[in-house]
């Protein structure tokens, strides 16, 4: 497997942003606010890392009986649950609602920066997923997008973020996006004669995609973006010799106070049933499951542990962030 390559898509054009401390809030804040994105550098500590890498394997063993974190050679299509030419996301065994997904949930330096983006601390977590490529002949369109039409509800900030515990090389898939290009979502939605569903936009405006630029950041680091950017994720063109091509977090947050009731409810039984949603953590929509996997070829996966309390409950540390 490794050694393989293919060749870039879309511009194919990188930058290495300028990165923050999460302490210099009114600094990355401003880069957010101006640029649309901004990046957040070392955020957990090392006992935090060593503890997201145990959880992390403890999930892909559960899920994947002939995965081996110590041999690469078993990192193959027919050992892992994704959907064939993209990578691993999460919406299937349960896997949005691992010990691994939950444990990065509730790391207070995410709460910290999102607390920091809404001025409260009351905040909901969105039920997303992740990114995880192990091979870059898996490959799949890379295709520019907004995910927060104008419509949708008007002044709504809503800001994404992804935790990268492997760094974003030229070579490896990742994030990439058009810088300010937030500030032209008006106009751009202007333009569109068919009314979008209501939290996703397809771009239809070659001359933006043309100004796409890969992000290339070290690992531990998160980048927070405004739903507004125009984004996607660039798949990798060489694999890895140290290990994965991307394995990255979807995390967002927004205030409570904007999640109804009728939505907490729907959360705590998506959470039941080990389903992903979207970006989204104020509204609930299941995100789609990969096709079914053909069994004559593939090894059976099993589904990952979802953890109740004793009496069947739902943690209350989790359950805080419904």
């Amino acid at each position: 497997m490794r050694g393989t390559k293919r060749h870039h898509a879309m511009s194919g054009e990188t930058l290495t942003p300028k990165m923050f401390d999460r302490e210099d809030v009114e600094d990355w804040k401003y880069h957010l606010a101006v640029q649309g994105y901004v990046v957040i550098k070392d955020l957990l500590s090392e006992e935090q890392k060593r503890k997201e890498f145990t959880l992390f394997n403890d999930m892909m063993k559960e899920c994947c009986p002939g995965f081996d974190e110590n041999d690469s050679s078993t990192w193959e299509n027919k050992n892992m649950p994704g959907l064939f030419g993209k990578a691993i996301q999460g919406s299937s065994y349960n896997m949005a609602h691992s010990d691994w997904m939950w444990f990065l949930r509730l790391c207070p330096e995410f709460k910290y920066l999102f607390s920091k983006i809404h001025n409260t601390n009351d905040l909901c977590v969105s039920f997303d997923g992740f990114s995880l490529d192990w091979n870059v002949l898996n490959t799949s369109e890379s295709w520019l997008h907004e995910d927060q039409a104008l419509n949708l509800v008007p002044g709504l900030l809503s800001v994404q973020g992804v935790y990268n515990t492997v760094p974003v090389t030229e070579s490896s898939r990742g994030f990439c996006c058009v810088p300010t290009s937030h500030l032209r979502a008006r106009e751009r939605q202007s333009r569109r004669s068919i009314l979008p569903r209501k939290n996703y936009v397809p771009l239809d405006d070659i001359t933006e995609q043309s100004n796409s630029v890969k992000l290339l950041v070290p690992d531990n680091s998160m980048i927070l973006w405004n739903s507004f950017l125009l984004h996607a994720n660039e798949c990798g063109t060489f694999n890895s010799e140290k290990g994965w091509n991307r394995r990255s977090a979807y995390i967002c947050m927004m205030p409570s106070i904007l999640r109804s009731e009728k939505v907490r409810e729907a959360k705590i039984e998506a959470y039941k049933n080990g389903y992903q949603g979207t970006h989204w953590p104020i509204f609930w929509v299941r995100k789609r499951e990969p096709y079914p996997r053909n069994t004559k070829r593939l090894l059976r996966l099993h589904d990952c542990t979802i953890r109740f309390n004793i009496d069947n409950g739902i943690p209350n540390d989790r359950l805080s962030l419904f």
